[in-house]
């Protein structure tokens, strides 16, 4: 051996060596560091084979917005039934509906394909007519029309039905010009309706059985202080409260555990209260608050604006 190998027998280096092996060959283990770099190699290799890793998530594929973004334009010449639309909502099966003045298209990725409503006989008009658009937590598509009554699409049978009011049944659809569409967490489907355009006052919030296909008026209206029946949009917030807004009553609130209706009106000496009575849209944010925005269908600014509770 030569004279500076520390490892020879005798030599400090090698007591300790032995005195830390208990006398045992030298290890033949790889050193902590090269040991570490290996095992994280290792989970690296794992998590890609396993789609773990972050760059391979479906999120992180997800086209980048652009600071300008690009939009695609879709017109009748595109297989729109009209370039009039009120809604767009997305089914359980992943199409994507909308609707307006014309009827209700259906789109698959690639194209549109008009889908017509269950034909209504007295409806004369030239096109339907349909006022708001709206999916169930099932993902079935409900379309509300003008004059064409309330229509489910049937996804086995591939066609809309259509439930329509009958003036000597009070369990049917109380008009045929439907506004507002709700189904509660308790499987209720909440439908406002009206007999005649030109008379507000002729107006109805329903409850739909879906399974029997009967209505049943809204019980909060055998309260004192009771819902007016000019409904134009329905919410149910986090704790299974019901929000209507009013399109001249401004917003209520029912409780449906206890039954009761609890109103919101805008008093001009207080700020602190709604803005107006005329409610056309609420929302409920993900901190909890309820924003109900409205005002005049007709484009007068009086009584329009935005509150938030």
């Amino acid at each position: 051996m030569c004279e500076g190998d520390s490892s020879r027998s005798g030599s400090p280096l090698a007591d300790w060596r032995r005195r830390r092996t208990g006398g045992a060959p030298p290890s033949t283990r790889l050193p902590f560091r090269d040991a570490l770099f290996y095992f994280v190699a290792l989970c690296v290799i794992v998590a890609a084979s396993t789609g773990i890793v972050q760059a391979q998530t479906p999120e992180s594929r997800a086209p980048v917005v652009p600071t300008t973004p690009r939009f695609e334009m879709y017109t009748t010449g595109d297989g729109l039934p009209g370039n009039i639309m009120r809604g767009v909502v997305q089914d359980s099966l992943g199409y994507i509906w909308v609707g307006g003045v014309g009827g209700v298209a259906r789109f698959d990725g690639t194209g549109f394909e008009t889908i017509p409503l269950a034909e209504v006989p007295s409806y004369t008009a030239d096109v339907s007519n349909v006022s708001r658009l709206y999916a169930d937590p099932q993902g079935t598509v409900w379309v509300a029309t003008f004059g064409e009554g309330l229509q489910r699409y049937d996804q086995r049978r591939q066609r809309f039905e259509a439930y329509l009011p009958d003036s000597t049944d009070t369990t049917k659809l109380f008009g045929s010009h439907v506004y507002a569409l709700l189904t509660d967490r308790r499987g209720r489907t909440w439908v406002s309706s009206r007999y005649d355009l030109d008379a507000p006052e002729n107006s109805r919030v329903q409850w739909l059985d879906a399974e029997t296909g009967t209505f049943s008026p809204f019980e909060g209206r055998t309260h004192a202080d009771t819902l007016s029946d000019e409904a134009s949009d329905f919410l149910e917030d986090r704790d299974g409260m019901i929000w209507i807004a009013d399109y001249y009553d401004g917003l209520q609130r029912y409780d449906p555990e206890t039954g009761t209706v609890t109103r919101f009106r805008h008093d001009p000496a207080d700020p602190t209260t709604l803005h107006g009575d005329r409610l056309m849209t609420l929302y409920e944010d993900r901190d909890g608050y309820i924003w109900a925005g409205g005002g005049d269908y007709f484009g007068q600014t009086a009584g329009g604006g935005l509150s938030r509770f």
